[in-house]
């Protein structure tokens, strides 16, 4: 039933009823949480087209390349694909609901519990990282490579070497565009500057 099927529908179908359930339940509460607050007009003229820029950029900068085997790269069951993917977005949403419910961490930092508070100590980073890098790198990981990847063969088709200058690019895009957007970055102490500017680099590269 589901070989025939592209995967790509399974993703769209579920981000679809996902954001409906999400705006469904905002318009209904009677409180919001703060992260939620202007979530529309944040979707519509922040995410999507930091994402679309994001896309169409590296979509120019690899114009000349060939392209990855992904196929054979990811050990791709064309008969299984349907399901895989049902499988992946089932684990991502009951991770959350429990990584969310019962220790308030969720996919991006700070977690509910902590940007209500308004203020987070600097474990509460190391926590974030560590639990996320566990749920979402390391158990995929696993997982892909009992499914037959190659893991030394996909870090070495990535050409780090070759594409070092794209990743600073994005670094420096993710960098400046919030300040050039307005974000009050120097309001900051040249302590915070020195301590939060290293660490994030650190903590949002792994």
């Amino acid at each position: 039933m589901y070989k025939h099927l592209n995967p790509i529908y399974f993703i769209a179908l579920a981000w679809l009823a996902t954001t409906v359930v999400f705006f469904g339940t905002q318009i209904i509460s009677t409180a919001v949480a703060p992260i939620a607050v202007d979530a529309v007009s944040s979707l519509l003229f922040a995410y999507f087209p930091v994402l679309a820029l994001c896309v169409f950029l590296l979509l120019y900068l690899t114009r000349g390349r060939a392209p990855f085997d992904w196929e054979t790269l990811y050990a791709l069951n064309r008969e299984k694909a349907g399901i895989e993917v049902l499988a992946a977005f089932l684990y991502l949403l009951v991770t959350q609901l429990v990584l969310g419910l019962f220790f308030d961490v969720g996919l991006h930092f700070p977690g509910p519990h902590v940007y209500e508070s308004g203020s987070f100590a600097y474990e509460d980073v190391v926590v974030w990282a560590l639990v996320n890098s566990l749920v979402y790198v390391l158990v995929p990981l696993l997982w892909l490579r009992s499914k037959g990847l190659n893991l030394v063969e996909f870090m070495r088709a990535l050409q780090w070497r070759r594409n070092i200058w794209i990743l600073i690019a994005f670094w420096a895009l993710d960098f400046f565009g919030p300040i050039i957007g307005g974000v009050p970055f120097f309001s900051l102490t040249a302590e915070q500057y020195l301590v939060g500017i290293p660490t994030s680099i650190l903590v949002n590269t792994f």
